[in-house]
């Protein structure tokens, strides 16, 4: 922007001027605004019958001497310094790990014979009586996380949280936070290497009927030498439980990493 108070803006490089408008990619110089009968570099804001006001290549010269204009062409529909597109970036968050877990923990007493687990339900479908809509284990998981973010105040992943462990899982995929372990070839590896203590694990689990049901959980603590991992669940045993895996537990999909 100049200050025209003074020949140098507030804004402008000493010793140089700097006009910034955009023109129609047909041609410079013979074109340009005619001004007091004659056409030059160095008219940024006349009018003439075929240009409007602005309507110019950027330009750039030197107040003083060489004066020589400067173009650099931007089309009509693409703004100038338009900033790239950020990638999301995940970063490390011990804390937040370590309140998962110990969030989980403090509520290791709540299950569903005195319907403590009822604080958990994000959704009215866990609290029914029917055995077949009562699934709370994502339900667990989504109260513990949102509360170890409020904990650390910053907010949930947008679009985090649910009481269908499918949707979690696809939430987790589409958004770059989902670590893949099924069909891996170095299970135990891959675990050793990425899996942390606050980690969500999900797994598919048999039915009786030879369907498959979501489950998750979250990870407790990691055994770095063999890839096994302990766990602390919602709806375990129709309670809050732990469990013990191998890297090769047929069930085991994968884990959320939320950091």
């Amino acid at each position: 922007m100049i200050n025209w108070f003074s020949p140098i803006g507030v804004d402008t490089p000493v010793n140089e001027i700097v006009f910034s408008y955009y023109n129609r990619p047909e041609s410079y110089g013979y074109n340009m605004p005619l001004i007091f009968g004659f056409r030059n570099f160095y008219n940024p804001f006349g009018y003439s019958s075929n240009r409007g006001l602005f309507d110019n290549y950027p330009m750039r010269f030197n107040y003083f001497g060489d004066y020589r204009a400067k173009f650099s062409y931007k089309s009509d529909n693409t703004p100038a310094n338009k900033p790239a597109k950020k990638e999301k970036i995940k970063t490390e968050n011990t804390d937040l790990r370590k309140d998962f877990v110990s969030i989980a923990q403090n509520y290791s007493d709540c299950k569903e014979s005195d319907k403590s687990h009822l604080k958990f339900c994000v959704n009215d479908k866990c609290k029914k009586d029917d055995p077949k809509s009562k699934e709370w284990c994502a339900d667990f998981v989504t109260y513990v996380v949102k509360e170890g973010f409020t904990k650390q105040g910053q907010a949930v992943p947008q679009g985090f949280g649910s009481h269908d462990v499918k949707t979690m899982k696809e939430w987790a995929l589409n958004n770059g936070y989902f670590l893949k372990i099924a069909g891996q070839n170095d299970k135990a590896d891959i675990i050793k290497q990425k899996v942390k203590a606050g980690d969500i694990v999900i797994f598919n689990e048999p039915k009786a009927d030879g369907t498959l049901a979501s489950h998750t959980g979250f990870v407790k603590e990691v055994d770095t030498e063999k890839g096994t991992f302990k766990t602390i669940e919602g709806n375990k045993d129709d309670r809050v439980g732990t469990g013990e895996y191998s890297p090769n537990y047929s069930q085991l999909s994968g884990f959320i990493q939320l950091t």
